[in-house]
C-alpha cells in the first residue's frame, strides 16, 4: 500500500491528516495511488499502453472461470444457479479493466470498499445466452447495470454471450503454467 492510498483511507475514514497535506498534496498523491494501482493491474498509465499479459494475469483466470460456469450451465452440465467469489479492490479494477469498463465506471479512482461486479446469465430465447453486468460502488450504493459500457457489446442492458465472450479473448487465462512460462527471445 503506497503513501496515497494510506492518506486516501484516512481521509474515508474521517482520521486528521498532517497539516502539510494540503488539498492539492493530498489530490496529487491519491491521483498518482489511483494512476501506480492502475498501472499495476496491466491499465495504461505514464505515457504506456495497455499491458494485456499482466491485465490476463489478474483477470483472466477468474474470467475464464465464470465462462466456465456459464457454459456448464447452458450445457446442463450443473445445477448451480449462483457463484459468488470474494475479493479485494484490485480484483473489481481487474475484471473491470478486461471487460474494458473501468475508466466508464470508476474512471482513474480505485474501487470502493465492499464494490461488487454481478454476472448474470440470461436465456433470452430457446439456445440463444445473454450476459447482463451490474456494479455496486459501495455497500450502500445499488446496483446498476453496466452492460453497455463493457467492450465488444452492445449499447444495451443485455450483451450476446458469444459477443462477451469474443470480445475477451485475449484475457481469458486457461492455463497459468503455460501463461506463466519463460519467453524465449
Amino acid at each position: 500500500m503506497g503513501f496515497g492510498q494510506v492518506l486516501a483511507i484516512e481521509h474515508l475514514h474521517n482520521m486528521a491528516l498532517p497539516e502539510w497535506i494540503t488539498t492539492d498534496v493530498f489530490e496529487m498523491a491519491t491521483r498518482a495511488a489511483d494512476s501506480a494501482f492502475d498501472f499495476f493491474l496491466g491499465g495504461p498509465a505514464f505515457g504506456e499502453l495497455e499491458n494485456v499479459e499482466l491485465a490476463s494475469l489478474w483477470g483472466g483466470i477468474m474470467l475464464n472461470e465464470m465462462i466456465e460456469n456459464m457454459e456448464k450451465k447452458i450445457r446442463n452440465e450443473t445445477e448451480v444457479l449462483y457463484y459468488a467469489y470474494s475479493g479485494h479492490d484490485m480484483n473489481i479494477a481487474a475484471i473491470l479493466r478486461i471487460f474494458g469498463a473501468k475508466e466508464a465506471i470508476l474512471g482513474e479512482a480505485s474501487a470502493g470498499y465492499a464494490s461488487t461486479i454481478v454476472l448474470e446469465l440470461w436465456e433470452v430465447a430457446k439456445g440463444s445466452y445473454a450476459v447482463r453486468v451490474r456494479f455496486s460502488m459501495d455497500a450502500k450504493s445499488p446496483f446498476v447495470t453496466v452492460t453497455d459500457k463493457v467492450d465488444g457489446c452492445p449499447q444495451l442492458e443485455l450483451c450476446p454471450l458469444n459477443a462477451f465472450i469474443e470480445s475477451r479473448q485475449k484475457y481469458i487465462v486457461k492455463n497459468l503454467t503455460e501463461r506463466c512460462a519463460a519467453k524465449k527471445n
